[in-house]
């Protein structure tokens, strides 16, 4: 009974974590849609992610000292997080929302879906224990086919443009940061690191967004409010939810759920945003799943794994 209780709340929480991150990117379009953002407001989509960004880091600071946890980091370790904060969450996000207003919400949760894809690439090169084994080039082989299938016309043609372009762009630097704060998690605590992160990032879209745009200019409706908090308090509570699944549940096992992001994402896409979902989308969203359970197939070791897949959220 007590194992059936275990394993109904790990699948419960992980869906919802799942969840929130596959709304994401629709999320952020609805969002546009409501304080009236332009796709060449570039300004007013940094302001927006200023917001988001700052009242993640709110929540996270407030939650830290709840738990009654020191917010101070030690001199040595400002480097770091500043570096971690310029590529987990600054050019991620920087990337992902100029994105995001150039191309579908479907396709922005598919593409953010691959963080963990290049993530692997990215290990193998810099990390002596995280080599590619044959089942993970498969996977990797299979989720790239899949991204090429997501800008294949009907025509058998690749077509990418600057959205597809810009959407990679963030992956790339999410996976970087993560293997950059991966590095960092025995000497500062993930909650205090990325609550800094978020804090500085915050504060560099609001200095780069208010200087192309000149003046404050947002007019906050009542739902662009709940979309504002709903993105901020997400941000916050997913990683919190996922950080507690990964210390309770066998990695292995858990990581299996990230194949759910991109589909929650075209989900949600087709049902806020009305988005039509395409046959080239099924085929990536179905490559793309594949390739993400084949490269986590095989269950690793806890304390690697947590190391890997503890601040995935940060893809978006």
């Amino acid at each position: 009974m007590a194992k059936s209780i275990c394993l109904f709340r790990m699948v419960v929480t992980a869906l919802f974590v799942t969840f929130l991150w596959g709304s994401v990117a629709p999320v952020i379009k609805l969002g546009y849609q409501e304080l009236d953002i332009q796709a060449n407001q570039i300004g007013m989509q940094l302001l927006f992610a200023g917001h988001i960004t700052l009242l993640a880091s709110c929540i996270l600071f407030l939650f830290i000292r709840l738990k009654k946890q020191s917010i101070r980091i030690n001199r040595n370790t400002v480097s770091s997080i500043l570096k971690v904060s310029i590529f987990q969450v600054f050019l991620n996000y920087f990337f992902f929302f100029i994105g995001v207003s150039l191309s579908s919400g479907s396709v922005g949760s598919i593409m953010a879906g691959t963080t963990s894809l290049f993530q692997l690439i990215f290990a193998h090169f810099f990390l002596k224990n995280e080599r590619l084994s044959w089942t993970k080039n498969i996977g990797l082989l299979i989720g790239l086919f899949g991204i090429m299938m997501l800008n294949m016309t009907t025509a058998f043609r690749l077509s990418i443009g600057w959205g597809d372009i810009l959407l990679l762009a963030s992956v790339f630097a999410g996976a970087w940061g993560n293997l950059l704060a991966s590095k960092m998690m025995a000497d500062v605590d993930t909650k205090v690191m990325t609550a800094y992160a978020m804090l500085l990032s915050s504060i560099g879209f609001f200095v780069i967004g208010y200087g192309m745009v000149g003046s404050y200019s947002f007019v906050f409706t009542f739902h662009a409010v709940l979309l504002l908090f709903y993105l901020g308090g997400m941000s916050a509570t997913a990683l919190l939810l996922w950080n507690d699944l990964m210390r309770c549940y066998p990695v292995g096992r858990v990581s299996l759920f990230l194949f759910l992001i991109p589909v929650f994402g075209v989900i949600i896409s087709s049902v806020l945003l009305n988005e039509p979902i395409k046959s080239n989308t099924f085929l990536a969203l179905a490559f793309v799943i594949i390739g993400i359970i084949v490269v986590n197939r095989k269950k690793t070791d806890r304390k690697k794994g947590s190391r890997r897949w503890v601040l995935f959220i940060f893809t978006k």
